[in-house]
């Protein structure tokens, strides 16, 4: 069971006020990357009204120990992948070089070379898609129930961010 804490600590600074909206995503995917053992967690929103679009709002690497913001992948270079995310309102894939709805990624420059594992779920204010919320893992390492649970209430939780924040 995934520890909720420092989720909370965090909403809780950013509804007081105590903490801007980038800084709160920076510090929410820098707790989930060592949270679930990730390699690499990011948030991605939907930057058109298509929904065709999803931009990086914030990505921690652990092995480098860095945050970047902006890239963007389009539903054109992806569709199997914008659909099962919009379907099943989740991805997860053990091996995201070989899964059909992650494979994709092997020719987008951010997709890393070694084996890994994502695990992808939808982020929704009142029913309507705003995003997604990711984890990367390497070295084969899979996602289990209590994973897929923890990045839904994280999901969960940026929805509440977005309806309440903005």
């Amino acid at each position: 069971m995934h520890d909720k804490t420092l989720l909370m600590t965090l909403y809780k600074k950013l509804n007081d006020g105590q903490m801007a909206k980038d800084v709160f995503y920076k510090m929410l995917v820098r707790a989930l990357v060592d949270e679930v053992a990730g390699t690499r967690t990011s948030i991605w929103f939907f930057s058109s009204s298509l929904k065709d679009i999803l931009s990086c709002e914030s990505m921690y690497d652990k092995a480098t120990n860095q945050w970047s913001s902006g890239l963007a992948f389009k539903e054109d270079d992806c569709s199997a992948y914008f659909e099962e995310l919009t379907q099943s309102k989740q991805v997860i894939a053990g091996d995201a070089h070989s899964d059909p709805a992650t494979s994709c990624f092997n020719d987008l420059e951010f997709s890393p070379v070694d084996p890994y594992g994502i695990l992808d779920v939808l982020i929704e204010v009142d029913g309507e898609s705003y995003g997604m919320v990711r984890g990367e893992r390497g070295g084969g390492i899979g996602w289990n129930t209590d994973d897929l649970v923890y990045f839904k209430q994280v999901a969960a939780m940026i929805g509440l961010v977005l309806k309440k924040v903005g």
